[in-house]
């Protein structure tokens, strides 16, 4: 049976997530205290940027090693240098397997029965599912030290972190396999994997996307400083007290997420029971996807749905529209991504404090390629692309 957050299903997925969920809150997830945090993040991510200014370059790893320190503090209770090459080699990982999954191997999600049949050098050479489950098995065993080494000075009676949680919790159940948390350690592993995947990936992915739409739309992207600069002093960095008084900035930030549409299909939901849908009988356990991108592109909620627009986040007075019919950049439904407040906390501190500080431009007689809709059916990420930052005044 699938384990952790994202792929689990009944009981394990319903209880594990409300362990999870009320275990992150416990550590800070959601609340103020967690700001300092991940103001530090950002501030130390624009200054190891200062020393590539005024010439080419991509936006480098540090920037999801640095959105992982905010999630990690609180599943791990650990912080790494921007530039540790071992936790790069390993975001780079997630990432190689995330695009892998969307290629030719995402047939064998959507008919199961191919891995009996297809010979193995087509799904190793073409699908590349051996390189997958090497990738896998290396990534848990990175995770397992981690775990190792929590349990060489774990204290029932003082948690320091989520693993901390789960390992009193897999003490409480010893004996009893058929726990949420069992001595095999699988679904703590799938867990911890599935926080790191989602901690490092999509705030990142996210962040890339608004530089690349920000390069390429310069006067939305000065609008948005020239708001920041009226509000903020340039002694310190932006902080959630700002956000109430940054009414454009939210906009463009909100758009962005639109026009990205990060998970084109949201999650995977199933079926519960055998239901009918016009004239369509759909059995128990069908596998369904709430398709947010159609949303997104949908001119009954967008006056311009193929345009990076911010004001489809405005009134005609210029304020914020919280509530945006067709707006479902953390899916919907039951499955709705658990991290959602500290995501939102982290896309606005990260992308105000780097826009307070640089210039973002395309490098001279280059246009910054900008995702087609479509391309890639689960995760869409922005085309790597190069790009001038200048040190603002």
């Amino acid at each position: 049976m699938p384990s952790g957050i994202v792929s689990s299903v009944g009981e394990v997925w319903s209880e594990g997530r409300k362990f999870t969920l009320r275990h992150l809150k416990d550590f800070g997830m959601g609340k103020s205290k967690m700001e300092d945090i991940i103001q530090h993040e950002a501030v130390t991510l624009a200054k190891s940027y200062e020393g590539t200014v005024d010439k080419p370059v991509e936006i480098s790893w540090n920037l999801n090693v640095a959105v992982l320190n905010v999630i990690w503090k609180l599943v791990a209770n650990q912080r790494y240098e921007t530039d540790d090459e071992e936790v790069i080699r390993f975001s780079k990982m997630v990432s190689g397997d995330i695009e892998l999954i969307q290629g030719p191997a995402t047939l064998l999600d959507i008919f199961p029965g191919l891995h009996k049949v297809l010979p193995a050098f087509i799904q190793n050479h073409w699908m590349k599912i051996d390189l997958l489950h090497r990738n896998t098995l290396e990534f848990k065993d990175f995770l397992l030290n981690i775990i190792k080494k929590h349990e060489e000075t774990h204290d029932p009676k003082n948690h320091r972190d989520y693993i901390d949680a789960v390992l009193t919790e897999m003490q409480n159940n010893r004996g009893n396999p058929g726990a949420l948390y069992a001595e095999d350690y699988v679904n703590l592993i799938t867990s911890v994997s599935d926080l790191f995947a989602a901690g490092s990936e999509t705030t990142s992915s996210t962040t890339r996307w608004i530089v690349a739409l920000l390069a390429n739309y310069p006067d939305i992207q000065r609008k948005m400083q020239k708001e920041i600069d009226s509000v903020v002093p340039k002694e310190r960095p932006p902080s959630l007290q700002d956000r109430d008084k940054l009414p454009y900035t939210e906009a463009v930030l909100l758009e962005a997420q639109r026009f990205a549409s990060l998970l084109p299909l949201g999650v995977m939901h199933a079926t519960t029971e055998t239901i009918k849908i016009e004239d369509y009988v759909l059995p128990e356990g069908t596998v369904l996807f709430g398709c947010t991108e159609i949303c997104h592109r949908d001119p009954k909620y967008w006056e311009r749905p193929n345009e990076f627009y911010p004001e489809h986040f405005l009134d005609g007075q210029g304020k914020l529209l919280t509530k945006k019919e067709g707006f479902l950049p953390f899916s919907l439904g039951r499955r709705q991504c658990l991290g959602e407040s500290l995501a939102k906390m982290e896309l606005f501190l990260f992308a105000t404090c780097l826009f307070q500080k640089f210039f973002f431009a395309p490098p001279k007689d280059v246009s910054i390629a900008l995702q087609s809709i479509g391309k890639m059916p689960l995760f869409n990420f922005v085309p790597s692309y190069k790009v001038v930052m200048t040190l603002r005044n």
